[in-house]
């Protein structure tokens, strides 16, 4: 009988040792003076795991009245514990639900409430959420009410079907939703375990939470979902289909983040920016300039159009302001000056602030028709970027090319400098009307991250692109949309029409830096530009370039007017 009892306790010992309880256990032991979230923080600390969440983000939680927190569920134990520490910063109300076992440990009754995954009735429990949230206060689901898994049909981790009780409760209580989004897997044993039998998979997360330790992990917070946005969906499985894609998409952007690697090819360190052109040589030179550069002239600005060799000094300030500006936002050569033997050729529309003796914005532009007789296709900036087959010859002659425009960062909160350099192009063409099309590449900066390229890419591909014309054009680099982007893209956006504002939406939620839609496309969508594809441009940090066509008499009769 002792032999017996003595067999059975190394049994036990070594399965609460494989499960990470004994561990666990120990754990506890040292830290049952505490309560709470101080028990939390004290316990992580043990461990040294930490998160990682933007201030941006942070500022998205609301500071008052009740909001359901919803969050995706990769590690178990540790994505509750973590969402505690990180909501109690803003909301020291904010309690999580969580599974049955946790109500009978005292130390954490104050930040949970109960609800087991293994039991139909959860009336009980519900009404309890409910009442929290009817008093003002915050709460976070899991709505899947089971940790992350792989799954065959769609190759990855992630998580099961969210329940319909999870969603329903959201439905009722009519409350804003925060989506939180925790990235990072479990361990494969995790998955494989949960192969064999689900029961496999719920007994090894203690062992997971203990096997995070020194990790960071990182977390996303997405903007409040107002009741208003999740109830016009009729059915709970579109509101849960909503609701998921809403979560997942805040991964995207940490997902790309996660597999960038610096281009060796690429030259990291940039050479030291030219030195400033004296103001008087500047000044000089303005004042040489023929009345005809003179495009106009409004409030302190005067916009000019010149070649390169009437203005030797300003070109080099020009390309010197262009590098600076251009490195400000994750783009530029890395040369101390951005200047290249198509400037030699090109004309060059530049905004002079009198009041200040300096160039503030400019833009180059190309003339079809003499650059195909003089030089040919090759001639063109865009063809170092995008092959030309010969259909697309007569736009080469009958167009402009435009490139290189820049507007100084301390005058890019005024619109006043952009606006101009379009009213110039405006009357450049009113005063070369032979010319039909406007042509050239709009750079997106690293500073985005891979899948808010594929979003752009994707959402273009739907609304703004003429696959006619892309036919005649081909990247010399083609870029390779490598994220799950454009799932959430079709479930979130309206499939009939473009709407930037939502593809602004996406590209915020993508990226905790908020990045909205890059301003030239913006300005192209105004003109009913076009795009005809994308190119990855390994000689400018390797940005992402959009070839972009404008056809001038499709162009809104309401911009021209603003216009002129």
């Amino acid at each position: 009988m002792m032999k017996e009892l003595g067999t059975n306790k190394m049994i036990t010992e070594l399965i609460m040792k494989t499960l990470g309880l004994s561990a666990m256990n120990e754990m506890y032991t040292k830290l049952s003076r505490y309560e709470g979230i101080e028990l939390i923080e004290k316990a992580l600390d043990m461990l040294n795991i930490s998160f990682e969440v933007s201030d941006e983000d942070l500022a998205k939680i609301p500071k008052e009245g009740a909001f359901i927190s919803i969050s995706n569920h990769p590690y178990g134990l540790l994505d509750g514990v973590l969402l505690l520490q990180m909501m109690n910063k803003v909301r020291p109300d904010f309690k999580v639900t969580a599974n049955h076992f946790l109500e009978v440990m005292k130390p954490f009754q104050d930040l949970f409430i109960s609800v087991d995954p293994f039991r139909k009735k959860k009336l009980n429990a519900f009404s309890k959420v409910l009442k929290t949230l009817d008093e003002g206060n915050s709460i976070g689901l899991f709505p899947a009410g089971e940790v992350s898994t792989y799954y065959n049909s769609n190759k990855r981790i992630e998580d099961g079907p969210w329940t319909k009780s999870s969603i329903r409760l959201i439905k009722s209580a009519n409350a804003p939703v925060v989506p939180v989004y925790f990235h990072g897997v479990n361990s494969w044993m995790f998955h494989l375990l949960g192969k064999v039998h689900p029961s496999l998979r719920t007994m090894q997360i203690p062992k997971e939470f203990l096997n995070k330790k020194g990790n960071k992990i990182k977390i996303r917070i997405g903007q409040p979902i107002q009741p208003k946005e999740y109830q016009k969906h009729e059915t709970v499985e579109e509101i849960s289909s909503f609701l998921r894609n809403k979560t997942y998409l805040l991964g995207e952007g940490l997902k790309s983040q996660k597999f960038l690697k610096p281009n060796k090819k690429v030259k990291t360190e940039a050479e030291p920016l030219f030195q400033p052109i004296p103001k008087d040589v500047l000044v000089g030179e303005i004042k040489d300039l023929s009345s005809s550069s003179l495009l106009f002239s409004q409030k302190q600005y005067d916009v000019y159009i010149c070649p390169s060799e009437e203005i030797p000094y300003i070109l080099l300030e020009i390309g010197r302001l262009r590098e600076k500006t251009f490195r400000d936002v994750g783009e530029g050569t890395n040369h101390s000056i951005d200047l290249d033997r198509f400037d030699e050729y090109y004309q060059h529309l530049f905004i002079w602030d009198k009041e200040e003796s300096r160039v503030i914005g400019s833009y180059r532009i190309g003339k079809g028709d003499e650059i195909m007789e003089h030089v040919g296709k090759k001639g063109f900036y865009t063809n170092t970027l995008f092959k030309y087959k010969d259909g697309f010859k007569p736009i080469l002659r009958q167009g402009i090319e435009l490139g290189r425009s820049f507007v100084i960062k301390e005058k890019q909160k005024d619109a006043f400098p952009l606006f101009f350099l379009w009213k110039g192009i405006n009357i450049y063409l009113k005063r070369n009307p032979h010319y039909r099309y406007m042509f050239g590449s709009v750079s997106i900066s690293n500073d985005y991250s891979d899948a808010s390229k594929d979003a752009i890419i994707y959402y273009s591909h739907k609304f703004l692109y003429d696959h006619e014309l892309s036919h005649l054009i081909k990247p010399r680099k083609k870029y390779k949309i490598t994220s799950n982007v454009q799932e959430f893209i079709d479930e979130l956006t309206n499939k009939e029409y473009f709407n930037i504002n939502e593809l602004d939406k996406l590209l915020m939620e993508i990226d905790s830096k908020k990045y909205k839609v890059p301003v030239l496309i913006r300005q192209y969508i105004k003109l009913n530009g076009k795009i005809i594809g994308f190119n990855t441009d390994p000689k400018f940090n390797n940005c992402l370039d959009g070839f972009i066509l404008v056809d001038v008499l499709n162009i809104p009769q309401k911009v021209t007017n603003q216009l002129n």
